[in-house]
């Protein structure tokens, strides 16, 4: 779904991954993807301005945005492109203080060779589906060029072109060529535009497995499917296939259970062993009194052998039941 419908669990998700006690990412490696929910993209700058924003635009302008994505009725393209230059002003804030502050304030002339110091963060990403007849002609490719051009902070951009992969949707979108994706990325790559552009390669279409195709796959009904064509809202819609998630194959209680068992069956061995060593202790001694002196010395390491297996087995079976109820922890938390 929409990540920036569900913000207060997406700004803990990123929380927790960028804590050094715990994930320890880097945040100019963890990117929040949106299609453009616009009070709170205004949030996530204000709250997460070190964290790289993608914008799903999909289109140069809002009459054919609202084609293929319904949902941008309530948040014009205008507002939304204003919305990521802010976005990438602060980004840039955040992240030229933290380089200053590793470096001493030396902000150029310091690196070797006299340098210039060069920004290592993306700031923001344009997100473009090429549909076939739809938005993919070389007028859509100027005019998305002059639409990315006017932002101030157009060398921060990082536009990824991504060619429509078929599903099963009631719209009928097609891939487009592969000689339209080249020129439409040669139009936004070369003079006046001069985009940082990269075209997302194709793996997986073979077998429903590629971008956009994990929300739909259905075969007979797809005939019959009226899933709406907004490409951001295909997975929200009854006709999807969802994968079901698979319950649990044992308890808390069960694992507990386990353990208990697994104690019990521990402190038995070592208790057989503790009997055997004490019998066979009694009786070396009984054979010492008889004469055989080399007895007690055999029986000795019997006894320790004795006493060792049982103890090695009590300790590696409570581990392996230790790693189990993490395991299914760990689990239900997923579930959740």
């Amino acid at each position: 779904g929409e990540p920036l419908n569900n913000y207060e669990n997406v700004k803990r998700a990123v929380e927790f991954m960028v804590d050094n006690k715990r994930f320890a990412l880097s945040p100019r490696q963890v990117t929040v993807s949106t299609v453009g929910v616009l009070k709170n993209m205004q949030r996530l700058t204000a709250e997460l301005p070190f964290v790289n924003l993608a914008l799903s635009l999909h289109a140069p302008n809002q009459q054919v945005r609202l084609k293929i994505v319904p949902a941008a009725s309530s948040s014009p393209i205008e507002q939304l492109m204003a919305a990521l230059d802010n976005h990438i002003k602060h980004n840039l804030m955040v992240h030229c203080h933290q380089d200053d502050d590793l470096s001493g304030g030396v902000r150029s002339g310091s690196r070797r060779g006299g340098g210039q110091r060069q920004s290592k963060t993306t700031g923001a990403m344009i997100e473009y589906i090429l549909i076939k007849d739809i938005n993919d002609s070389p007028e859509h490719a100027i005019e998305l060029g002059e639409l990315l051009c006017k932002s101030p902070y157009k060398q921060h951009i990082l536009l990824n072109l991504i060619p429509y992969n078929p599903t099963a949707v009631a719209a009928d979108f097609h891939p487009p060529s592969s000689s339209s994706v080249t020129q439409f990325s040669s139009i936004l790559t070369s003079a006046p535009f001069g985009l940082h552009t990269r075209v997302r390669q194709e793996k997986g279409q073979d077998i429903a497995g590629a971008c956009g195709q994990l929300a739909l796959v259905s075969g007979e009904s797809s005939k019959k499917s009226h899933v709406s064509s907004d490409l951001e809202d295909m997975a929200g819609k009854k006709n999807s296939l969802r994968i079901p998630r698979k319950p649990l194959k044992s308890s808390h209680a069960e694992s507990v259970s386990n353990i208990q068992q697994v104690l019990v069956g521990g402190m038995e061995q070592l208790l057989k062993g503790f009997e055997r060593s004490s019998f066979e202790t009694l009786e070396g001694s009984l054979k010492t009194r008889n004469g055989f002196n080399k007895a007690p010395t055999v029986q000795r390491h019997s006894d320790r052998d004795g006493v060792s297996r049982g103890a090695v087995w009590c300790v590696v079976n409570l581990s392996l039941c230790v790693a189990c109820v993490v395991y299914d922890t760990i689990l239900a938390t997923i579930q959740r």
